[in-house]
């Protein structure tokens, strides 16, 4: 849009509002509803303005109508008065009207013509519709030198797999300076219930595509790189993400597509900077594509399988000894490392470990995970419970693998144990006699004989010493 139409615009609301400041008191209240200046195209936000005037500073209720072809975004609302002193028969009467300026952005899905209104406004007790406009939206021009698209792996994919997704822009790095504004309409992102989307890293993110999604405009972290294509210098700007399905089920997504606002002329301002004095809208279209989504296989998933998906996966096992007596705790540290972030892997359920319940006393509740160095660790005390355990054996982790299309299985080196049999405390051991007083000096007399320890001073003088595991 030029700078020329925007100013009409500007100076027709203008005008309605110093009309209706000019009117006087309002009785009740006044709405009028105005759109900028055309040509309008289709994917490119239309502005609105609802003006309601009234002689009440409580802002008032405005019900938006239903855009069937299109989305309505309100994107504020500004407030003016006017305050006026008139003098009746030696009396000073002080009155305000205010003015509330309401704002809107209408993206119109297809080209044709298009009917607004009437907005619903209730202000200080009173309802009022405002006036409807009609406008006429065209097909925005296709441009044959950029490209748009938004770039995932051929499917089928499974639920659960974490795969790598990109939408790029490229366009003539001549074209760059005259691109004032965009926006990127990506209708695959809005398959929230069936999909999920975890950003990557951006690379050197310097800038970022302006989406439209389910709750509104977004920012999306880019990389800018330049290129030559068949001798022509290109800017390719790049979004990455991870996209992970949630649910089975095929589902038709339509093309993605990106509308600018590319300058055709320019002039100088009062500072003498270069500003765009006309506007030419440009669409890029991407394809429509199909998406299937499969379920996990149940033949051949193995019963410790604990959800993970990839092309490999590693699994550590180290304890904090190996030379123990029977019942002693031995405290065993798990690493899993693979194809996945860390956060999203799961040890197994203890039981389905190898772990046999006769040769160890497992945890009642499973260990808690905490993320270190890019893998998941898991820390808990095992405690051996009869000499013949010679080894912790080695640790199964499974995970499904999309390309083979199957399960694959790895294990933990086992570990060595020393067990030797826990010492037994008799009763003998914990109740004694101290032994008889030794006969002293040389009179021939019977020597004393010391009193006997209690038996509570006993006990503990034997148990400080006893090994009791």
């Amino acid at each position: 849009m030029s700078i020329g139409t925007r100013t009409r615009w500007h100076h027709r609301a203008v005008a309605l509002v110093l009309l209706l400041f000019a009117g006087g008191a309002a009785a009740g209240i006044e709405v009028e509803l105005s759109s900028e200046a055309g040509p309008h195209y289709a994917g490119v936000p239309i502005r609105l303005q609802l003006v309601v005037a009234t002689d009440s500073d409580e802002q008032p209720t405005v019900q938006a109508p239903a855009i069937a072809a299109g989305q309505l975004e309100a994107t504020g609302v500004r407030t003016h008065s006017n305050s006026r002193v008139s003098i009746i028969n030696g009396r000073i009467e002080r009155q305000e009207d205010m003015r509330f300026v309401y704002g809107y952005h209408l993206t119109v899905n297809e080209a044709g013509p298009v009917r607004i209104g009437p907005f619903n406004v209730v202000a200080d007790g009173q309802a009022e519709a405002s006036n409807t406009i009609e406008l006429q939206v065209r097909q925005v021009p296709t441009s044959t030198r950029q490209r748009f698209e938004v770039i995932v792996p051929d499917g089928p994919w499974r639920v659960g797999q974490h795969v790598p997704l990109r939408i790029e822009w490229q366009l003539p790095a001549d074209a760059v300076e005259r691109i004032i504004n965009h926006q990127a309409q990506i209708p695959l992102l809005s398959f929230t219930d069936a999909l999920r989307f975890e950003p990557s890293d951006p690379g050197n993110g310097n800038t970022a595509l302006q989406v439209v999604t389910p709750g509104g405009q977004a920012q999306l972290p880019a990389e800018v790189r330049r290129t030559t294509l068949n001798g022509e210098d290109q800017v390719i700007i790049t979004v990455r993400q991870t996209l992970i399905p949630q649910r089975a089920g095929r589902y038709e997504v339509p093309a993605p597509s990106l509308t600018v606002e590319q300058a055709t002329g320019w002039s100088r301002d009062l500072f003498g900077s270069r500003v765009p004095r006309q506007m030419q809208p440009l669409r890029i279209g991407g394809r429509a594509r199909t998406l299937e989504i499969l379920p996990l296989p149940q033949q051949g998933r193995p019963p410790h399988f604990s959800g993970a998906i990839g092309e490999g996966f590693s699994i550590a096992a180290q304890a904090s000894n190996s030379v123990v007596q029977a019942g002693e705790p031995v405290r065993l540290r798990v690493t899993l490392r693979g194809d996945a972030p860390p956060e999203e892997l799961r040890l197994p359920p203890l039981q389905a470990l190898g772990l046999d319940g006769a040769d160890f006393r497992l945890p009642r509740t499973p260990p808690p995970g905490r993320v270190a160095d890019g893998a998941r660790i898991y820390e808990f005390d095992l405690r051996v419970r009869h000499p013949g355990v010679q080894a912790i054996p080695a640790l199964p982790f499974s995970w499904f693998d999309p390309v083979r299309e199957d399960y694959q299985t790895t294990h933990s080196e086992p570990i060595a144990l020393s067990v030797s049999p826990a010492q037994v405390v008799s009763a003998d051991d914990v109740v004694s006699r101290s032994p008889a007083a030794e006969p002293t000096g040389d009179t021939g007399a019977p020597a004393a004989t010391a009193p006997a320890a209690a038996p509570e001073t006993a006990a503990r003088g034997v148990l400080a010493t006893a090994d009791l595991s």
